[in-house]
């Protein structure tokens, strides 16, 4: 049988000395040979690629028939169940039954094969049929809309929780549950909002409050996956480096701001100095490790081929970690923002911060609250930003 079918020259060959195509035509054969009345083939081209798909469906389905031998074939693949069988039946899902049996007549002149059935006139509808009958369009569009409308129920639910969360603020504190002198109410904070808005004085405070925390994010972020790649680069500075690190990130940074603002300056560079101190040590300490975890096997397959390490990194271990980086940035905003509020809390004069530690210096706590809330825009739309980006990239990947 391994001469009738081409294999008797590698009959002393291991397994993993064969090829794909070669290993499943062994398997066919060594079933064979117990000469059993019906074959049960589960899905048997499932690993292989297109091009050697194609040939041993040819060499299986011709040992089939010139063996005389009924085959069950179980597969996903409709044009392989056309192409291979005489007969096809459609299961539903589980529990599963007969649907609807079909019998395939090609109307092939000469012998058939599954290269000459894919070149029949008839092999299209028979896979618009067999199309039909999985009903896999309905079931995709029955997922999209699933979908959307769970989408749509969250999202309505988030605004439920905001509208009602408003609106329970404003019932009781206009009812005296809540003393309004220490929480003020919605109403308050949207006639002050708007009495800035109109004086356009809002906008120089988010201006330069955006303006710092940018500032602080690039700078912050641009460094600390600088100083990452460094440090990947040698394993004895990291060692070097690596209690220090330890050490800096333990530090209460916002306990330090007074000195660093003094170091700094007591403007924007101050406080724009705080922000970078907050993300710095933590994105060193976050993209560091993502670089270092990076597939072993991928390195090793890039040194087998002469690449030095800046090829290593700009072909592998940045590309791998593009995810990895925004999810720093996300982290970044957070903390950029902290850093530019507690910066404008000591020394500024503009700004979300400085409006919030002045509305609490004179009690003013519609004031507070709207600086608060402001910044919570903000910080999300910031966030926002970077998830469209992210969703961008998945799908250019």
């Amino acid at each position: 049988m391994l001469k009738k079918y081409g294999l008797y020259e590698f009959k002393d060959y291991y397994p993993k000395q064969l090829s794909g195509g070669m290993r499943q035509r062994v398997a066919l054969l060594r079933t064979l040979a117990l000469n059993p009345d019906i074959l049960l083939l589960d899905e048997p081209f499932s690993s292989l690629d297109y091009q050697t798909k194609i040939n041993v469906q040819e060499d299986m389905y011709k040992i089939i028939k010139d063996e005389k031998k009924t085959a069950i074939l179980v597969t996903h693949d409709i044009t392989e169940a056309i192409a291979m069988a005489d007969v096809v039946i459609v299961l539903t899902k589980r529990p599963t039954t007969i649907k609807v049996i079909h019998k395939i007549d090609l109307k092939i002149e000469g012998e058939k094969s599954p290269l000459k059935a894919r070149n029949s006139p008839l092999f299209k509808e028979y896979f618009n049929l067999l199309w039909k009958e999985l009903d896999l369009m309905s079931k995709h569009k029955e997922f999209i809309k699933k979908y959307k409308r769970e989408k749509f129920k969250i999202l309505g639910l988030q605004l439920l929780c905001v509208i009602l969360f408003f609106g329970l603020w404003e019932v009781l504190t206009s009812v005296k549950i809540i003393d309004e002198f220490l929480v003020s109410k919605p109403s308050a904070i949207l006639k002050l909002l708007y009495d800035y808005i109109v004086s356009k004085e809002i906008f120089i405070h988010i201006g330069i409050s955006l303006y710092e925390t940018l500032l602080g994010l690039i700078i912050g972020t641009f460094l600390g996956i600088l100083f990452a790649i460094i440090l990947w680069f040698s394993k004895t500075l990291t060692k070097i480096c690596e209690p220090f690190l330890v050490v800096l990130n333990a530090l209460p940074k916002t306990a330090l701001a007074p000195i660093l603002i003094i170091w700094a300056g007591t403007g924007i560079k101050g406080i724009v100095v705080v922000a970078v101190s907050l993300s710095l040590i933590m994105t060193v300490i976050s993209a560091h490790n993502f670089f270092i975890h990076v597939d072993e096997d991928k390195i090793k397959m890039l040194k087998t081929f002469n690449a030095n390490k800046f090829q290593i990194l700009f072909k592998l271990i940045l590309p791998a970690n593009i995810m990895n980086l925004l999810s720093i940035i996300k982290i970044n905003i957070g903390m950029s923002w902290v850093g530019v509020i507690v910066g404008e809390f000591l020394v500024s004069r503009f700004g979300i911060g400085y409006l919030v530690v002045y509305g609490g210096q004179v009690f003013k706590l519609d004031l507070v609250m709207m600086g608060v809330f402001i910044l919570a825009i903000l910080a999300y739309l910031m966030y926002l930003v970077i998830t469209i980006i992210e969703k961008v990239y998945r799908k250019k990947r």
